[in-house]
């Protein structure tokens, strides 16, 4: 089985980020997520447990600790960041940041781009 994400972004030849999509509905509210125990968060993102797996083994995989899972924001969300929330997981000896992102897809595709441009290299530029 080939494990290969929708984008992955290089460094050098390190992976630094990989950017998933996922063409379904992910909500915010109240309620336990169905993700793994011991993440933290403030905000309650509904995220499929399954689609964290996935992230994890990419992280594995390609060696790399920054990963972006993007939605589809819903006509109804009123959250006006492009990241609405970031998981923090131990993996061995290293934390996998999963960042997820909600896009409208409503934008013009260099707006959108430009956005998601913005947002990764403003979480690149918070490593250094």
């Amino acid at each position: 089985m080939q494990l290969k994400p929708d984008i992955i972004l290089y460094n050098s030849s390190i992976v630094h980020s990989i950017i998933d999509a996922k063409y379904k509905e992910v909500t915010t509210g109240e309620g336990n997520l169905q993700v793994i125990q011991v993440i933290q968060v403030i905000q309650v993102i509904q995220v499929i447990q399954t689609d964290i797996y996935q992230m994890l083994a990419y992280s594995v995989r390609y060696e790399c600790n920054n990963i972006y899972l993007v939605y589809p924001k819903l006509i109804f969300d009123q959250e006006s960041s492009l990241i609405v929330e970031e998981l923090s997981i131990e993996n061995y000896t290293n934390t996998v940041a999963i960042r997820i992102i909600k896009i409208d897809l409503e934008m013009q595709p260099d707006e959108l781009s430009n956005k998601l441009i913005e947002a990764i290299n403003c979480n690149i530029q918070s490593e250094n």
